[in-house]
C-alpha cells in the first residue's frame, strides 16, 4: 500500500498542503494537477500561439518541474493565486520562449501585440519627456534585445518585468542623451572667454524633436572619452578642473580642448550649425 496521500479533488488541495506534499516527496500530486489542467493548458496555448499539442504539452511538463524544484529549493513558499493561473502563467511564459528559439512564424506578432499597449502607456505615464512614437520605438528596441537574449539563453521565461526593467534603461539613456545634445547645442551658440565669461548669442531658440534626433545621433557616434567629458560637465556640473582631475589630464586646458575637439566631431556629424538652424523653431 502507497504511503503517499492521495488527493481525490485537487480542487480541495490547500496552497499549504500543495507546498507540504512536494517538499515531503509526495509528488503524485504534481501529476493530478497534470491530469486536471493539462487539457485546459494545451487547448490555451494552441488557440492563442497556434502551438500544436505535444508542443504545449511538453511546455506543461516543465512547468510543473518548474514549481517543484522552486518548492524543494524554498523559492516557492506559497501559491497565492488559484493553482491553475499559476501553473498557466508559468507555462506561457516559457511557451513564448521556446516558440522564439524554434523561430516560430508568428510569435513576434503574438509577443508584440499582446505587451506593445501596456509598455507604452507605461512608459508614457512614467516618464515626462516620453510620448507615444518614442514609446513605440523603445518597444521595438526592447524586442530586439528580448530575441537577443533568448538566443543567448540568458531567459527560460519571459518574466513580467523584464520588458520594462529594459525599457526604463533605454528610456534613462535615451533622456540623459538628449540633455546632453540640447547643452552641446546651446554651447554652439555661446562664446566662451579665457577669463571664464560666456557670450550668449541667440539663444532665445529651442529645437524640435528632429534636432533633437540628429544631435543624438551624432552623440551616439562619440567615443567614450568624449561621452566622459560631456557627462561630468553638462550632466554633472563640473568645471574643467575637477574633470582634468577625474580623467587623467595634466591640466584643464586639455580638458578644456578635449572638449572641443569632441564638440568638432558632433558638428561633424551633423553637417555644422546652420543644417540644425534650418529645423529650429
Amino acid at each position: 500500500m502507497s504511503t503517499y496521500t492521495t488527493y481525490r479533488d485537487t480542487s480541495a488541495l490547500t496552497r499549504n498542503k500543495l507546498i507540504t506534499s512536494v517538499k515531503n516527496g509526495k509528488l503524485e500530486v504534481l501529476e493530478q494537477l497534470y491530469k486536471k489542467y493539462n487539457n485546459n493548458f494545451v487547448k490555451k496555448m494552441m488557440r492563442i500561439y497556434g502551438c500544436n499539442a505535444i508542443y504545449a504539452q511538453n511546455v506543461f511538463k516543465e512547468a510543473l518541474e518548474v514549481v517543484s524544484q522552486r518548492i524543494k529549493k524554498g523559492h516557492l513558499k506559497q501559491i497565492n493565486t488559484r493553482d491553475e493561473k499559476y501553473l498557466f502563467d508559468i507555462g506561457e511564459k516559457r511557451l513564448i520562449v521556446h516558440l522564439i528559439k524554434d523561430q516560430d512564424p508568428n510569435i513576434w506578432q503574438k509577443v508584440y501585440t499582446k505587451h506593445r499597449n501596456r509598455f507604452i502607456n507605461w512608459a508614457v505615464h512614467h516618464f515626462s519627456f516620453c510620448d507615444k512614437n518614442i514609446a513605440q520605438e523603445v518597444f521595438q528596441e526592447v524586442m530586439v534585445v528580448l530575441n537577443e537574449d533568448i538566443r543567448r539563453n540568458r531567459m527560460t521565461e519571459l518574466h513580467g518585468n523584464y520588458l520594462t526593467t529594459i525599457g526604463k534603461r533605454m528610456l534613462l539613456n535615451l533622456h540623459n542623451r538628449a540633455n546632453i545634445g540640447y547643452r552641446v547645442v546651446n554651447e554652439w551658440q555661446c562664446r566662451y572667454h579665457d577669463d571664464g565669461t560666456v557670450e550668449i548669442e541667440n539663444n532665445d531658440t529651442g529645437l524640435n524633436h528632429k534636432a533633437i534626433a540628429i544631435v543624438k545621433h551624432a552623440l551616439s557616434q562619440l567615443s567614450t572619452n568624449c561621452w566622459e567629458v560631456f557627462k561630468l560637465q553638462y550632466l554633472q556640473g563640473w568645471n574643467m578642473e575637477m574633470i582634468a582631475s577625474e580623467l587623467g589630464f595634466a591640466n584643464a586646458q586639455i580638458a578644456k580642448n578635449t572638449r572641443s575637439r569632441c564638440l568638432k566631431r558632433v558638428r561633424k556629424q551633423v553637417g555644422l550649425l546652420e543644417k540644425l538652424q534650418n529645423i529650429m523653431w
